[in-house]
């Protein structure tokens, strides 16, 4: 199948301004990619709210459409059909600079970059003080690790985060993400590449590291109980809802 990313353009005329904290509603949402036999559908009229503060999941096999619906929640592609809300505000008449603030993302290949953990987590916020980079470790469950290091927010990260276990690593990228002023995170496969023990963990301490925003989490993986508040399963462009949160795709 053939995709085409087709960047959005912002609404003629004058921007609406966003809310700073409120709930997501998609309605009627199509979207389909050119095949080498057609047009393919991947989404097809996909309808549902997520509530402000709701930790939300979404899960699919590769190829599900998880990563087209990601797209248009970030607003890096519109639909061909239906909306996606923001308090009420549709994405195609908001600047995308201002929705981009609202919505931040955390990708399964999130980098650290080479430098300290502090400058990685000031990309987040650059103007965060020492008490808000330790209270995003904290809420990301990495703070007592990084007080026992000699050189604490000062460690050396290494290339590509060498001196990070993978599990840490991806809590200082969620920490990172914490910092952001945005009401929404959009976690995309956040535990790829994670031992069982690690992504147990960081789906254990989700709730509690994100601290009341709301949360679009989307994997393949088999979320335990309790990890969301809610979870579909993406199957064919259609979202169904799932009666097990811990239910394995076949």
């Amino acid at each position: 199948m053939q995709r085409e990313l087709s960047l959005p353009q912002d609404a003629a005329g004058a921007a609406q301004s966003l809310a700073r904290d409120a709930h997501i509603v998609f309605e009627g949402l199509q979207k389909q990619y050119r095949g080498s036999a057609g047009p393919v559908a991947a989404l097809s009229d996909v309808s549902f709210s997520i509530a402000r503060g709701e930790v939300f999941g979404i899960i699919g096999r590769s190829g599900a459409g998880k990563s087209t619906l990601l797209h248009l929640i970030l607003r890096l592609e519109d639909p061909q059909a239906g909306q996606v809300r923001f308090g009420g505000c549709d994405a195609r008449d908001c600047a995308q600079a201002d929705w981009h603030r609202r919505i931040v993302l955390l990708s399964q290949d999130a980098p650290v970059f080479l430098g300290t953990l502090r400058t990685n987590l000031l990309i987040g916020d650059p103007d965060a003080d020492d008490a808000a980079l330790w209270r995003a470790l904290d809420a990301a469950r990495l703070g007592d690790f990084v007080r026992g290091l000699p050189d604490g927010l000062d460690t050396w990260a290494g290339e590509t985060g060498s001196q990070l276990s993978a599990g840490q690593a991806r809590r200082l990228c969620l920490a990172r993400a914490l910092l952001a002023p945005a009401a929404v995170i959009v976690l995309d496969e956040p535990t790829a590449g994670l031992d069982a023990a690690a992504e147990a963990t960081f789906f254990a301490d989700l709730e509690h590291a994100v601290r009341g925003r709301t949360v679009v989490l989307a994997t393949h993986a088999a979320l335990p109980e309790g990890a969301v508040h809610r979870c579909h399963v993406l199957r064919e462009g259609q979202l169904h809802d799932m009666s097990s949160r811990a239910a394995i795709l076949a």
